[in-house]
């Protein structure tokens, strides 16, 4: 008998499954406010974070950070790229994946900058959690 075989041994002998699992682990720390614990951990992590209390003031906000980089091309990702964002900066060429035509590998490798949705956010540690 081989080391595969062994192993899959083991796991079928294993029983029904009604082995208990150890309880959920949960963390003991509380933030008061979740959004400035996330701004401070990121910044400390050398992230750079802009707040907007709405959409139109992110916009407003994203139209400023692409000014000060001059970013002449922009691929977007993920949900974001139902945004019209064409309309809004026309000046910039934008590269919306899975709805611009062309050769995206290459357009993300000249591009100034990138935008995306996060799915998740962890306060503790300033970490973002995106799909791609």
């Amino acid at each position: 008998m081989n080391a595969r075989e062994e192993i899959l041994g083991r796991l079928r002998a294993g029983g029904d499954g009604s082995t208990a699992l150890p309880p959920v682990w949960r963390s003991r720390r509380e933030f008061a406010d979740l959004a400035a614990q996330f701004a401070q951990a990121a910044t400390a992590a050398k992230a750079e974070v802009r707040r907007a209390a709405d959409w139109d003031t992110a916009v407003t906000e994203l139209g400023r950070l692409l000014a000060e980089i001059n970013a002449q091309t922009v691929v977007v990702n993920g949900d974001v790229a139902g945004a019209d964002w064409p309309d809004r900066f026309p000046a910039v060429q934008w590269h919306l994946v899975g709805q611009t035509a062309g050769d995206l590998r290459a357009f993300c490798a000249a591009a100034d900058a990138g935008l995306s949705s996060a799915d998740a956010a962890l306060a503790e540690t300033g970490s973002v959690i995106l799909s791609s």
